[in-house]
């Protein structure tokens, strides 16, 4: 029987050897596989597919790659089937839906995939959709936001590390990243936890749902404190630049504008934590 091996970069998996033949993955910005090519770079098999994962057209002069849709990633569907694994369950790619429903709910909705934004955003474990340009170790390269955010910050529970999404650029952004970065130190314990919880559910439905609803509790309960103390940090560092760009009502530059519209923001959230009764507190991780 044939033994393939799969080479990966920082998660992505890029290519495969079956019988010491290599074939490397070329991706589109979703991290699907469009292209296959040789250890000669000559291309092997093309594909391009419809939302959701459907093939639509390809051309094969070779063997077919173990990945296809969103396949750099970890989405499987190697026998061709309807439904492609993506770690936690299936994918019906005619539907458009999960085949069964979601571990965090009622945190995400039990068969939605990405909230229907399946040109812009990915679900590698299956649980819930990931925001992009991570700020912290990468895991994919895109450039999509949640709408109407500086950034997000989120736990990857493929990995056990916290990742940061920034979704601004120009003047101020320091500060959304130092924002971002306090969120990646709150979260950074309880994600290994639930990394580990789940590691050990090793795929038992009860337990692993077991692991998503203490998580995603924790998360919830602790919300405004953790945006408390990151908009704390982000306003300190806006009024710090602002001063230091000399800015004022009589100099006030596109940049100053900028800086002030994220010390705004900041100073809005921190007030309204501050009148906040009872004030907003940091539950204990449950792992």
């Amino acid at each position: 029987m044939a033994v393939t091996n799969y080479h990966t970069i920082d998660g992505k998996i890029i290519g495969e050897t079956t019988d010491g033949v290599r074939t490397d993955y070329l991706t589109d910005a979703l991290g699907s596989v469009t292209t296959t090519v040789d250890q000669a770079a000559v291309v092997v098999n093309s594909y391009r597919y419809k939302p959701y994962g459907d093939i639509v057209s390809e051309s094969n002069t070779g063997s077919l790659p173990s990945f296809f849709w969103c396949g750099s990633i970890g989405y499987r569907n190697a026998s061709r089937s309807e439904t492609i694994y993506v770690r936690s369950r299936h994918l019906h790619m005619a539907a458009g839906i999960w085949a069964s429903d979601d571990p965090l709910f009622p945190a995400e909705r039990k068969f939605n995939y990405v909230g229907g934004n399946v040109t812009s955003l990915i679900d590698p474990s299956g649980f819930a959709p990931l925001c992009k340009v991570y700020e912290g170790k990468p895991f994919t390269r895109f450039k999509d936001c949640p709408p109407n955010s500086d950034g997000c910050t989120a736990c990857n529970y493929e990995l056990g590390e916290t990742f940061s999404a920034i979704c601004i650029t120009g003047c101020g952004v320091s500060c959304i990243k130092k924002h971002e970065a306090e969120h990646r130190t709150q979260l950074k314990a309880c994600c290994k936890g639930v990394y580990q919880c789940l590691k050990n559910s090793k795929g038992n439905e009860t337990a692993t749902r077991d692991c998503a609803t203490k998580y995603v509790t924790w998360y919830d309960m602790g919300d405004d404190w953790r945006e408390w103390q990151a908009y704390t940090i982000g306003l300190a560092c806006a009024k710090k630049e602002y001063k230091d760009r000399n800015c004022s009502p009589a100099h006030n530059t596109q940049c100053c504008k900028e800086i002030f519209h994220v010390q705004y923001v900041a100073q809005s959230y921190v007030d309204y934590y501050k009148r906040m009764r009872p004030q907003p507190t940091n539950p204990k991780c449950p792992f």
